[in-house]
């Protein structure tokens, strides 16, 4: 039973190492067919699917660093299935001690070959802080606005309205949260050895689209990946 789920789970993923196919091909690819309105048929049932991760554990193949706004949902976004990512979400995507022990702990303990780094536009923590509502900074909601600021400090001096303000920091808070995940000690050899790659995209809330910074990919696109 395994086999076959494991089979169809290969096939879904449409991966083949002969043509140098990537997880960031599959993730664009899932994408576009997103957007298209082409939706996959799960290839086992979702309760197989939970059963067979209940019994022989997860195998992300991708890690995925977004916001926790509502309106995010990687899995469909990127036209997968449950048990494909490792997610870590929080507001304004910001990533403290416990979410890169979490994205190191993923890199350490699975198969993952890349960590997206996803922002979106409207960004409500982002805007909460360019527009500095009365009681925004009480409680740990400081810590978020403390962490996105300086994005916001950079962009205002490239832009010189609200509009262009959240739409470049939210741009720059991508590369912030990169930089921060490059910094790790731990994942260091993982990514100079080319084993793991960090890339930052952007989200269109009304389109549905996933737009890529490929400056900020730490290796070439077509890498080969290794076990």
């Amino acid at each position: 039973m395994f086999k076959k789920f494991l089979k169809a789970f290969i096939e879904f993923w449409n991966y083949h190492v002969e043509d140098n196919t990537t997880t960031l091909d599959i993730l664009k690819e899932g994408n576009q067919q997103f957007t298209s309105y082409i939706l996959h048929s799960a290839p086992v049932s979702n309760i197989d699917r939970v059963r067979q991760m209940a019994t022989h554990g997860q195998n992300p193949q991708a890690v995925i660093v977004t916001c926790s706004d509502a309106r995010i949902s990687p899995e469909r976004i990127f036209n997968a299935e449950m048990g494909d990512f490792f997610i870590i979400r929080t507001a304004g995507h910001v990533v403290g001690a416990l979410e890169m022990g979490s994205i190191e702990y993923a890199v350490t303990h699975s198969s993952v070959d890349i960590i997206i780094v996803m922002g979106h536009e409207n960004c409500g923590a982002i805007k909460s802080c360019i527009e500095d509502h009365k009681g925004t900074e009480l409680g740990y909601i400081k810590d978020i606005l403390h962490e996105v600021q300086p994005s916001i400090d950079k962009a205002a001096k490239e832009t010189n309205n609200n509009f262009d303000l959240l739409e470049r920091a939210e741009e720059l808070n991508v590369y912030h949260t990169v930089n921060k995940i490059k910094s790790s000690t731990i994942l260091k050899p993982y990514i100079e050895s080319g084993k793991i790659i960090i890339v930052g995209a952007k989200y269109g809330i009304a389109t549905g689209k996933v737009t890529f910074f490929d400056d900020t990919i730490t290796c070439p696109i077509n890498y080969n990946k290794t076990t």
